[in-house]
């Protein structure tokens, strides 16, 4: 004990020093992590195919670029016509802006606008504009770069409808909530678990609030569901 105090003692007699942090030095370092982070990431889109399946009705078509004999960037820009595959062979930067070097399958090279480097997620990078992810709403008024060919995506898309079906059937089946019913019951029913419980506890027993979100609980007195707000 005594030589904690003395301890104490020694450290309330050394001068404080403020602690310090250069806005500059950290802007350095978060560019040097995202260029490490877009480096990786174009590294390992070497050789990765990918398909576009034009689409007349699109707001904005992908433009291509041809490329001159010597392989650079040329001034002619085209659009598909039928549905074809790509792969990455590399990047450019022309005027500013990213290029990703391609190569069709009859051998064509040509150069697409690399997309936005970064989304709302600095570690996810984004190589093209309009990459469509499967699962998510396809929007008529856009021509996408698809991660697989339109007949894979296809059946990709129907066996996720299906999974989808199935899993919104199942939930239906296990009924909804009503009153009377016990805890148990609730977590068996398309409800399922809450996102919180409120409890408290007096002479009148136990009264519970689960919280579902979005406006939803369910009360409890003494265990049995007493009413429900949704």
């Amino acid at each position: 004990m005594k030589s904690l105090v003395l301890a104490l003692v020694a450290l309330a007699g050394l001068p404080a020093h403020a602690q310090y942090a250069s806005l500059t030095q950290n802007a350095a370092s978060a560019e040097d992590i995202k260029q490490s982070t877009l480096l990786a990431a174009r590294e390992k889109m070497a050789g990765v195919t990918f398909w576009i399946e034009p689409n007349a009705s699109a707001i904005r078509r992908k433009e291509f670029i041809s490329a001159e004999e010597d392989g650079s960037i040329g001034s002619e820009k085209f659009v598909v016509t039928e549905a074809t595959s790509f792969s990455v062979i590399g990047f450019a930067t022309n005027r500013y802006r990213n290029y990703v070097k391609i190569n069709f399958p009859d051998g064509k090279i040509a150069y697409l606008a690399e997309g936005i480097l970064f989304d709302s997620n600095p570690k996810k990078y984004a190589l093209f504009d309009d990459l469509y992810e499967i699962g998510r709403p396809k929007h008529n008024f856009v021509e996408y770069i698809l991660p697989v060919s339109p007949e894979e995506l296809r059946i990709a898309e129907k066996k996720a409808k299906a999974k989808a079906a199935n899993a919104a059937a199942a939930w239906k089946a296990r009924g909804g909530v009503s009153i009377g019913m016990t805890a148990k019951q609730v977590r068996a029913s398309n409800w399922g678990g809450p996102e919180s419980i409120n409890r408290s506890t007096g002479s009148y027993g136990t009264h519970e609030q689960w919280v579902y979100g979005d406006g939803n609980y369910i009360y409890f007195e003494n265990g049995i569901v007493s009413s429900i707000q949704n």
